[in-house]
């Protein structure tokens, strides 16, 4: 037997959950799940979210805490820095991930990137009137965009990369963005005509997806190929293949090349300094072991680098002249070394030196 209060929430639920508009009501305002009558999930949460009324820092703050909630309920162990969110510890503007306006009176922004985020995306954002930047990326979101995210007119920033979404809808188009990043999730389908809506839109990146069929000609603008590679069923017009855009594969290719020509410049730099170093390091151990051992070798090379030594001393000072005396000494040490290679006959007169020691 149930007891009274048990027994209303019960056929309440009964009626939320055959009533499909009601339904629809329901889903599109609550953060809490609500599947086969789960009335114990109704009696333990139903009174615990608070009326969102007015565009205020406090209403912005129980949209933020009805947020937590939810991730909480989808997340029960690991949780990321929105488990910090407490408004007897500290002010909303200070929240991890949350930003406000200068002065502090709205929630602007909210960015919990890597935040071990699972489950739907949240569906009620457009309570935050003021929201114009969201990343929710690199987690495990699924399920698809919800059409509340469409109702933010001032969101300009929307990253949900790295996530498994798997459908986008056309509403996509109604936001004012400026940014956003969709890559790497679990979209397929055609890619909605209805982007190409999005004037402001600067940063547009969908790649790595399930996107088939052709491409949108709304789009027709956008040269940026990278924004679409890894779509391998998407059907890209004609001029991404003109020259100065690349298509994926010859991307792909060109990337690859660029890489092996790299390494080959790179080994053969350093085959040619190895060998370089090698033929130096030879010659200076040739030289010393030729130089340390006294054999005909050695005295032979010690007798043709002292020659030209001296055979380019003596030019040198034949060009000086005769009548400048602060050479003397210079001629004098000179004329001793030649009477050497002379066999000590005496050279009187630098200007009759034999011909064979120019």
């Amino acid at each position: 037997m149930l007891s009274p209060s048990v027994a209303v929430f019960h056929k309440t639920c009964k009626i939320i959950s055959q009533n499909k508009s009601i339904s629809l009501l329901y889903k599109s305002t609550s953060a809490l799940p609500l599947s086969e009558c789960d009335w114990s999930f109704v009696w333990q949460h139903s009174f615990k979210a608070t009326a969102v009324t007015g565009d205020s820092l406090d209403s912005d703050s129980q949209v933020l805490l009805n947020f937590k909630s939810y991730l909480e309920s989808w997340n029960p162990t690991e949780r990321g820095k929105y488990n910090e969110w407490d408004t007897e510890k500290q002010e909303v503007c200070q929240w991890p991930g949350i930003t406000c306006t200068p002065e502090g009176s709205r929630v602007t922004g909210i960015s919990l990137r890597g935040s071990t985020i699972s489950g739907p995306i949240f569906g009620n954002f457009s309570a935050l009137t003021q929201l114009t930047f969201l990343d929710l990326s690199s987690n495990t979101i699924g399920g698809s965009i919800p059409d509340d995210l469409s109702r933010c007119h001032r969101l300009k920033h929307l990253n949900l990369s790295h996530n498994i979404i798997g459908k986008l809808p056309i509403e996509i188009g109604q936001l004012p963005l400026v940014f956003l990043n969709l890559t790497r999730n679990k979209f397929s389908g055609q890619i909605p005509q209805e982007i190409g809506n999005i004037y402001n839109l600067q940063n547009l990146d969908l790649s790595y997806n399930n996107f088939s069929g052709n491409f949108p000609t709304s789009l027709n603008d956008l040269n940026e190929m990278n924004s679409f590679l890894g779509n391998p069923l998407l059907q890209l017009p004609s001029f991404f293949n003109q020259p100065g855009n690349n298509n994926s594969s010859s991307g792909e290719r060109d990337n690859g090349r660029e890489e092996e020509e790299d390494d080959e410049s790179a080994i053969d730099m350093l085959a040619f300094c190895w060998s370089t170093v090698s033929f130096y390091v030879v010659a200076l151990i040739g030289t010393l072991v030729l130089i340390y051992f006294d054999c005909p070798w050695c005295r032979c090379f010690h007798g043709i680098f002292e020659k030209q030594v001296v055979l380019k001393s003596f030019l040198i000072i034949l060009d000086m002249g005769d009548d400048t005396d602060r050479y003397m000494d210079t001629k004098t040490v000179l004329k001793k070394k030649i009477n050497i290679y002379l066999g000590d006959q005496e050279v009187h007169n630098l200007s009759e030196y034999p011909p064979y020691l120019i």
